[in-house]
């Protein structure tokens, strides 16, 4: 039988099919293209090809047994989701020690959210949870220190981390989202001191105006001359921290990305920087003012159009799920020791699922919709799109706002909204290459 993670298309008169289960792509003869495809459609049509090509399309697994075959793909998948979810062999702490911020973006998820900054006893608090954590998860950690702005925290930072020196705690992996403004040459150092390794920042558009339209401190100055200064410091103090420059698209500033990447790939060239755009999304009832949504298929076009001008598109890798909202031994802390799963939930008091001062679990439903529920793998819809195997189900909280709650989401791998295109697209440029 033809698997249903097939897909054809025809394109210049040329015949094509992608397999999901292996993620192969390959150029059909018309008649053998014909005859593959009528059989998806009508599994009583029978046909007669040669061995070697019949041999070729079931290693591809265009061709399998039955749905047996496929179903046992699809649990295989869920058993190395469930592995990684489930690890035991690092805990994965973000913490934001403030809620305040000197930033006042209009689209930040976190307008409405009292300022809040730990206090010592919450310090201690967190400090023993760490503690207690880490020793199921071979006294290893993964640290990322979030806000508000975290460098406003700082004194509350330094007193967690001397903890963690103290006990021993190993840090895997420990870095800082941050707007940037604050990165002055002291906070640099500091940087380098604690070892961090990673930073991201944002800069949305492609010149000061479009960025500072969006970015922009609670008096209304702008940030981008600042912010611009700053990684230039950082990025000559030092080579060994990943710089992440995060640039926020909605509708007003999309034609403005790739400006900015050259802009800024020529100004810091060969250091260690990369610029990635993220779309923008508007979460159940969380509008964000002054925001323009593309639709899903206004940000597949967004990414296609910069893969032909960088003559550059990925191809598809088999995902598992490493959002840490679907991770047992992952948490977002809150600056008075609530717990989350995850980051966008952060100042949402029905979000909370428990505090670092005691064992409890204070909302299991929250907790069992991140970890067990609204699944890729138990979604009719999902497990016979032909992308299943290199989706990882897209993000957890659109699923649980959508599938859950009714709040309509597209959760979906940008590349379903026009594959047809997007394999096309990366045939030409591969051929090209």
């Amino acid at each position: 039988m033809i698997s249903r993670f097939t897909y054809f298309f025809k394109h210049n008169k040329k015949c094509y099919v992608y397999s999901g289960i292996t993620n192969a792509f390959a150029e059909l003869e018309p008649e053998l293209y014909d005859l593959l495809k009528r059989s998806k459609h009508n599994p009583a049509f029978s046909f007669d090809i040669e061995q070697e090509t019949l041999n070729q399309l079931q290693k591809a697994k265009i061709i399998v047994a039955d749905s047996n075959e496929e179903e046992y793909y699809i649990y295989q998948k869920k058993l190395l989701k469930n592995i990684q979810n489930f690890q035991n062999h690092v805990l994965n702490l973000t913490i934001a020690p403030t809620s305040n911020c000197n930033f006042k973006c209009p689209y930040c998820f976190e307008q409405g959210i009292q300022p809040k900054t730990m206090s010592t006893e919450i310090i201690d608090a967190v400090n023993k949870f760490i503690k207690q954590c880490s020793l199921m998860c071979n006294n290893t950690i993964t640290l990322t220190w979030y806000g508000g702005e975290p460098l406003l925290a700082k004194k509350q930072i330094d007193k967690i981390l001397n903890y963690i020196y103290r006990n021993n705690i190993q840090i895997r992996d420990h870095g800082i989202i941050t707007n940037g403004y604050l990165l002055n040459k002291t906070n640099i150092e500091w940087l380098i001191n604690n070892k961090i390794n990673f930073v991201q920042i944002t800069l949305d558009g492609a010149n000061a105006e479009t960025h500072d339209s969006k970015r922009f401190l609670k008096n209304g100055k702008g940030s981008w001359n600042t912010i611009l200064k700053n990684i230039d410091t950082l990025l000559e103090k030092t080579n060994d921290i990943r710089v992440s420059i995060r640039c926020n698209i909605d509708k007003s500033n999309k034609d403005e990305f790739l400006k900015l990447k050259e802009t800024l790939s020529k100004r810091w060239e060969g250091r260690n920087i990369t610029i990635y755009p993220a779309i923008l999304r508007a979460h159940s009832k969380q509008e964000r003012n002054n925001c323009l949504y593309l639709t899903g298929k206004e940000a597949t076009d967004f990414f296609l159009n910069i893969g032909k001008s960088e003559k550059k598109l990925n191809y598809f890798n088999f995902e598992i799920n490493s959002c840490t909202a679907t991770q047992l031994h992952a948490y977002l802390i809150g600056p008075e020791g609530e717990l989350y799963k995850c980051w966008n939930d952060l100042g949402r008091k029905n979000k909370i699922i428990g505090y670092v001062y005691n064992n409890e679990i204070a909302n299991e439903k929250v907790l069992i919709e991140y970890l067990a529920m609204y699944d890729a793998i138990d979604d009719k819809k999902c497990r016979n799109c032909a992308l299943f195997f290199v989706c990882d189900g897209g993000c957890q909280l659109m699923r649980i706002e959508e599938l859950g709650y009714n709040h309509k989401q597209d959760f979906c791998h940008l590349a379903k909204n026009n594959l047809k295109k997007y394999l096309n697209l990366y045939k030409n440029i591969k051929n090209n290459t």
